[in-house]
């Protein structure tokens, strides 16, 4: 099963990779997002292919165990590879891509109709920027795999037996 997970994990990593810069180019192309929201909508239904994927290569891998471990691996690689790849985009070409982020989100912020709503909360995000107390490029790369690979296993272990009851619901017409 980890085999499996390692080799489809390659595939995960590419598509979490372009997930990941959708967002790190948000500030260049904010249509960007768009591609995000479509990924991520359909990763569960990506989730459910790599499941029936693994099934049609090896059979005996159809139960419940075998489904949540291969998802958990495919998306613990995935993450990895993601990881590696956005930390180096990040420490290259983007080393301030966070404090940048933020200080748009800032003036834009300031710029609208509600900034008297949010004085308090762009002072304190200006002095987290002054004090230099905003995530790091490691931490925002960790922080990021830390989530994909907790919801990969989550979403597998809530697809896992749906994809076992579809199987044994067709091997009963067959």
């Amino acid at each position: 099963v980890y085999r499996y997970g390692a080799e489809y994990g390659v595939y995960a990593g590419l598509y979490l990779t372009v997930m990941s810069a959708s967002l790190l180019l948000f500030p260049y192309f904010p249509d960007g997002v768009v591609i995000f929201y479509l990924m991520a909508f359909s990763l569960p239904i990506a989730t459910i292919l790599l499941f029936q994927r693994l099934i049609s290569i090896e059979p005996e891998y159809g139960n419940y165990s075998s489904l949540l471990m291969f998802g958990s691996s495919v998306y613990l690689f995935g993450s990895l590879i993601c990881g590696v790849l956005t930390i180096g985009y990040m420490l290259i070409f983007a080393p301030n891509h966070i404090y940048d982020y933020v200080e748009m989100v800032i003036s834009m912020l300031e710029q609208s109709p509600l900034k008297d709503e949010y004085m308090n909360e762009i002072a304190t995000t200006r002095q987290m920027i002054d004090e230099r107390a905003l995530p790091t490029p490691i931490e925002y790369v960790f922080s990021m795999m830390w989530f994909t690979v907790l919801l990969g296993s989550l979403m597998s272990m809530l697809l896992a037996p749906i994809v076992c009851f579809l199987k044994k619901v067709k091997s009963k017409k067959q």
